[in-house]
């Protein structure tokens, strides 16, 4: 195997952007890109340069259908892709999909199942109720159900930024090991599924991220339209400024420097024999 470059993978990953773009558009899937992705489409026109990942989100109804046709419509293509989630693969470890290119290995720190290939995140936006008050609620019951997940799938305990945050953790760290993987996934799910995102006032992404600040108006979602992300454009939803708002307050003005956090992974390109 030959180790990637950072620039090396960040070509790939966008290699599987293209691919999901395109079988979005063919098969009436909406989606957007999300998180540091969106942030860098509007504030780079491409990948914010210390980042070193791509995310997008999809309505949940959306999601499921993704889910549903992906490979057969990637193999179709003859594209050396896969989607993986907790409904198709049991020792998956995290709480939403990632699309990856099956050519390559990638492996992530501290997680058990974690060497998989090079990838793109895919996040289920899920429908939280018309109420702001219920939806907050709605929000911190995933938010602790998806740390315990992450927790009982963790290598071992890393401490937090301070002491209180890191007791609170090992509690629910040591809480995780008495947990079934199985049914720790089904709360989240259940939680996530609760609402339909078609009839709610309140929308978000709570299988992961931000917590609260996800929580935004169905209307953000209302439509979609086209960003510029490395000479491409791909789809963002119509209320991206809201949305980038509530993540990251300022998000036109670079944050310090010991805020442009990476993520630490390895990534390969597997052997062609």
């Amino acid at each position: 195997m030959v180790e990637l470059t950072k620039q090396e993978a960040r070509k790939i990953m966008f290699d599987v952007l293209c691919t999901i773009d395109e079988i979005c558009k063919e098969n009436d899937i909406r989606y957007s890109l999300s998180g540091g992705t969106l942030l860098g489409a509007i504030r780079h026109k491409g990948f914010i340069p210390w980042d070193d990942d791509i995310d997008i989100m999809i309505p949940r109804p959306d999601y499921d259908k993704l889910i549903k046709i992906f490979n057969q419509k990637a193999q179709e293509k003859n594209a050396h892709l896969c989607i993986k989630c907790c409904e198709n693969d049991e020792k998956y470890s995290y709480t939403f999909a990632k699309i990856i290119n099956t050519d390559t290995l990638l492996i992530e720190d501290n997680i058990k199942n974690g060497e998989i290939g090079v990838y793109v995140d895919v996040f289920p936006v899920d429908g939280l109720g018309d109420d702001l008050k219920q939806a907050k609620k709605l929000s911190d019951k995933a938010f602790f159900s998806r740390t315990v997940f992450r927790l009982k799938e963790a290598k071992k305990f890393v401490k937090s930024t301070t002491f209180v945050r890191s007791v609170k953790k090992w509690l629910m760290y040591v809480y995780s090991k008495f947990c079934s993987r199985k049914k720790a996934y089904a709360k989240i799910d259940k939680l996530c599924r609760k609402n339909e995102f078609d009839k709610s006032k309140y929308v978000g992404v709570i299988v992961f991220g931000y917590g609260q600040r996800e929580i935004v108006p169905s209307s953000v979602y209302e439509k979609f339209v086209k960003v510029e992300f490395e000479g491409r454009e791909f789809d963002a939803c119509v209320g991206y400024d809201d949305y980038l708002k509530s993540l990251y307050k300022n998000y036109m003005e670079l944050p310090p420097v010991e805020k442009r956090t990476q993520h630490s992974y390895q990534a390969f390109l597997k052997s062609e024999e």
